[in-house]
């Protein structure tokens, strides 16, 4: 009887050593954090000519490739195990130059929620045109007063103010194009629980992701054009180490 008994036991300790194994490994994993390098695309045509740039697109230029290429080369330490770009020609040619420099082979993979917010009928306008109508548009008389009242959400409203002043009403929202940027972030960190990522999005949509999130950026500036804000995901958990970071450049 007692031959049987062990017989019979062993492959119960056995599996309760093993289960105890996978626990403790996957909890060392789930440990671990997850690194996403966002960066905002590269200098274009349309950025030096201060077009608005949602949706429309524009190559990069001379300036926007060499910066690419740098950040690129400052990263080569960092071994991605994805990357992800928007889909538009500007974020992924940024994200293809950065790991052509950084020597990283990973594919990378186009998201549509990654795009910049939708501008409707102001697509490729000047900027200046509409300084001073947005705060008009909460009673204001300047940008400075936009900036006051609305610190903390700055950039969605700027985002809202295009939205209704839009004619065509096809200008996005900004909790639209928060929403569609907070998709793209939920589906990489559902398939990546650590190591360092990649992603090339917009500046907009990024100040306007961040401010949804509550975590304070400043407002007195658009971010750079190919600085990188890092997140880093612990057990689910949201930090952000920097924002509109240009270290990567020098």
């Amino acid at each position: 009887m007692k031959k049987i008994f062990l017989l019979f036991i062993s492959p119960l300790i056995a599996l309760m050593i093993a289960t105890c194994i996978v626990h403790q490994t996957a909890s060392h994993v789930s440990n671990q954090p997850l690194n996403i390098y966002l960066v905002r695309h590269g200098q274009t045509i349309l950025n030096t000519h201060s077009r608005i740039q949602g949706w429309s697109d524009s190559p990069l230029t001379a300036t926007g490739i060499a910066q690419a290429s740098t950040v690129g080369k400052n990263m080569h330490k960092l071994n991605f195990i994805a990357a992800y770009s928007a889909d538009n020609q500007r974020t992924n040619d940024t994200a293809r130059l950065i790991l052509k420099n950084a020597n990283d082979s990973v594919k990378i993979q186009k998201l549509k929620y990654l795009r910049e917010g939708y501008y409707g009928s102001f697509e490729g306008d000047k900027t200046t045109t509409y300084t001073n109508k947005l705060p008009k548009v909460y009673d204001l008389n300047s940008d400075t007063q936009l900036r006051q009242k609305y610190s903390s959400t700055y950039w969605q409203h700027i985002q809202n103010a295009y939205a209704k002043l839009d004619t065509s009403h096809e200008a996005e929202a900004s909790s639209k194009a928060v929403s569609r940027f907070n998709t793209a972030l939920k589906k990489i960190t559902a398939k990546h629980t650590h190591g360092n990522v990649l992603v090339v999005s917009s500046g907009m949509v990024t100040m306007e992701w961040l401010e949804s999130q509550h975590i304070r950026i400043d407002t007195v500036r658009m971010l750079p054009n190919n600085s990188v804000t890092k997140l880093t995901y612990i057990d689910g958990k949201l930090k952000v180490d920097y924002f509109g970071s240009e270290a990567f450049l020098k």
